[in-house]
């Protein structure tokens, strides 16, 4: 019993062929198939085709294992076993998460916020990522962590909107928004204004002279 191909993409939809089934040596006989072993359920035969059952994924399972009876039309049966190989198709991404969402005011160029964490079903992938969005100049990523262009100012703005996009290996992308938290801190008064610096001469005690403010 031959089966032309024994290879399937993951993936594929239910009732995609896998290969067409052939009996050498038949003397013109005709047969019909049948399907046995571990992996039945997960193929059926149409005619002389096999074809499948159900969508495969290559990282739960790279192999299925099957028998195909071959009947001849005086009954005389043979069977072969088959190891049908689910092939890897590169897949998107699935999501993108941040280890840290908030950044203290004041800090500095290049440094960490957090972690980019990429979800694949794809082991071993590596990401290419693209900031954009509303401030996404305001963050650069490097070596896969999202760090600060330049300090930030709580005063001015106490969260940053921005577009992640996580480029896979195989050109597959995944886009995500997120926002950043800038956290205030207590910094020191930069001025101290008098509104006033003359007083008159034999002024009572107590007179005012002037204002003082605090910037």
């Amino acid at each position: 019993i031959t089966l032309s191909s024994s290879t399937v993409a993951e993936n594929l939809q239910a009732g995609s062929v896998i290969g067409t089934l052939s009996v050498a040596n038949s003397d013109g006989a005709t047969f019909s198939y049948e399907l046995a072993g571990v992996d039945a359920s997960a193929f059926k035969i149409e005619g002389d085709q096999v074809k499948t059952s159900r969508a495969f994924d290559y990282e739960l399972q790279k192999s299925l294992y099957i028998s195909i009876n071959a009947i001849r039309s005086d009954g005389d049966v043979s069977t072969k076993n088959f190891i049908i190989k689910v092939t890897d198709v590169n897949e998107a991404p699935t999501n993108i998460s941040l280890t840290n969402l908030s950044v203290a005011e004041n800090t500095p160029p290049g440094v960490v916020i957090g972690s980019i964490i990429v979800s694949d079903p794809d082991a071993g992938e590596s990401f290419t990522h693209i900031l954009g969005g509303v401030d996404g100049s305001a963050f650069d990523v490097v070596n896969g962590k999202l760090v600060t262009k330049a300090p930030l100012n709580f005063e001015q703005k106490s969260s940053y909107q921005f577009e992640l996009v996580a480029i896979d290996q195989g050109g597959l992308p995944f886009t995500k928004n997120f926002t950043i938290a800038v956290s205030n801190v207590n910094e020191p008064s930069t001025n101290i204004v008098l509104s006033n610096n003359t007083v008159i001469e034999n002024s009572a005690i107590g007179t005012v002279v002037g204002v003082l403010s605090t910037t």
